[in-house]
């Protein structure tokens, strides 16, 4: 069933980014087209005025409005096309988590999926330096399953549970890429937030017969986390694709308070970006 879901997730990932790009592309079409209309127009009517009347100031006068008309036109396409010189950015994601520390003795590697957005810092400096500044919101789930042992009442002996965790971290972050002519853009970044988690903890049947009423068979525990985070890694476009990019990156979380706990993920995808 939840394999299910997130299949059903990443269709509706993918059809809510192919179209938005064939919405951007209709607009682009439009915008073309009303610029050669306006220019092929106004000088359709310099070469009639020329041809009826070669007075110097009425071609002078005509030149200006040629070049107010291209001038309004750019100026256009500068306000419609704020959403390209951000460049947004989504991607879904395939992901390794692996806990670090006291968690690793309870928890071993597992395998889940996130999803990201970021938007690009539109700085001529940065792109004179070979820089792009990113920022946006990281989001992933990990399901862990492990065995611990607790202690009983009855005859104070330590019992084995299973366990299942789920933890969802959601952090803001910021991204500095270093842009390369290969296509090639290694990066790295930090942020924070929060980490959702949730925990269930069960007692096989055969061992129940050792509890009293006071024990635990069954415990579910919820708890919401400050979370900080750090990234590095590269991502790849070719000059044919340059919408999209492949990327692979290590991202490592430190949630604090009730789960204290260390996580290293290796994430892999194809990222979609608007340009």
């Amino acid at each position: 069933m939840e394999l299910f879901n997130l299949k059903r997730l990443l269709y509706f990932f993918i059809v809510f980014l192919f179209t938005i790009n064939f919405i951007l592309a209709q607009e682009t079409e439009e915008e073309i087209e009303s610029t050669q209309e306006n220019k092929s127009s106004l000088e359709e009517n310099k070469e009639n005025k020329s041809k009826n009347d070669s007075v110097e100031n009425e071609d002078n006068t005509l030149e200006d409005e040629l070049n107010k008309a291209e001038n309004n036109t750019k100026n256009d396409g500068k306000n419609k096309s704020f959403i390209r010189r951000i460049q947004p950015r989504f991607s879904a994601f395939y992901a390794s988590s692996m806990p670090i520390g006291l968690l690793s003795s309870v928890f071993s590697l597992e395998h889940g999926g996130g999803l990201f957005m970021d938007v690009s810092y539109p700085s001529k400096i940065l792109t004179f330096l070979g820089l792009e500044f990113r920022m946006g919101i990281h989001s992933s789930l990990t399901k862990f399953k492990g065995k611990i042992e607790v202690e009983t009442t009855l005859y104070d002996v330590y019992l084995p549970y299973s366990v299942e965790t789920f933890i969802i971290p959601l952090t803001g972050y910021f991204q500095l890429g270093i842009v390369t002519d290969i296509g090639l853009k290694p990066f790295f970044g930090g942020g924070g937030g929060i980490t959702w988690v949730r925990s269930k903890r069960v007692i096989a049947e055969e061992y129940e017969k050792y509890l009293k009423v006071e024990d635990d068979r069954k415990v579910t525990k919820k708890s919401v986390d400050p979370t900080f985070s750090g990234t590095a890694g590269f991502a790849y476009s070719h000059s044919y694709l340059p919408y999209l990019e492949v990327f692979v990156q290590a991202h490592y979380t430190v949630a604090i308070e009730r789960v204290a706990g260390h996580f290293l993920q290796v994430e892999g995808g194809i990222a979609y970006k608007i340009n």
